[in-house]
């Protein structure tokens, strides 16, 4: 089973630690089970049974149900305001999962699948999350479970890619216009980078490239 770790949360310098009560002021939204991939779990580590919406989620909340620094998980117990493409138009964003740490930490965790976390409208909602946990001195986490171990948001950050191969995936996505993960294999076999890579240069790279959709997009000056 996965271990999550201390390392995939992004801590804030000067991060407070939070009383018991303010955990216990989190209320989890009514549960909205749909679709073939919902339900609802018990969990040791849960009061109540937790929704999850993905097997990808199924399978963190139970690799986190054996995290040894984790005292108690809640589901969909926060909202968050973030805007939307423009600025203008106010959207409402549930993060996923809360996490008290023994010690009175909170930690608020967004799952998402790697190639998504930089999905154009992730990364505002990323923005909206950070921004938030920064103001409450919550640390929080965006994960997936890449071959059987956490992947984060702080993971991808970190990949190692040189700017000339970075230069040439602009370059090479600039003359298509657009392309899939699935379309970028010959590149990154003729590079030696995988899809972790891909979506550092898309990261990295935010004013010239955005993913959405299910593509990667050349952003046209």
């Amino acid at each position: 089973m996965a271990t999550f770790k201390k390392k995939h949360i992004l801590y804030f310098k000067g991060t407070r630690v939070k009383l018991w009560r303010e955990y216990r002021s989190f209320t989890e939204l009514p549960k909205l089970v749909h679709g073939k991939k919902s339900g609802i779990i018990e969990l040791k580590k849960a009061k109540n049974p937790v929704q999850f919406d993905s097997e990808l989620e199924k399978k963190v909340l139970l690799s986190l149900d054996n995290c040894t620094f984790i005292k108690e998980i809640k589901t969909q117990s926060l909202e968050i305001l973030y805007k939307g493409k423009g600025g203008k138009k106010v959207h409402k964003y549930i993060p996923d999962i809360q996490l008290l740490q023994y010690g009175g930490a909170i930690i608020i965790v967004e799952v998402k699948p790697f190639q998504e976390m930089v999905n154009s409208t992730v990364l505002r909602k990323s923005k909206a999350l950070r921004k938030y946990c920064e103001e409450h001195g919550y640390g929080h986490a965006i994960v997936d479970i890449v071959d059987k171990d956490f992947y984060s948001f702080e993971d991808l950050k970190k990949e190692n890619v040189s700017q000339e191969i970075q230069d040439k995936f602009i370059e090479f996505v600039e003359n298509k216009g657009e392309v899939t993960f699935n379309e970028c294999k010959d590149f990154n076999k003729e590079n030696d980078i995988n899809d972790k890579k891909i979506c550092y240069i898309i990261w990295n790279n935010k004013k010239q490239l955005k993913y959405q959709q299910h593509k990667i997009i050349y952003k046209k000056k």
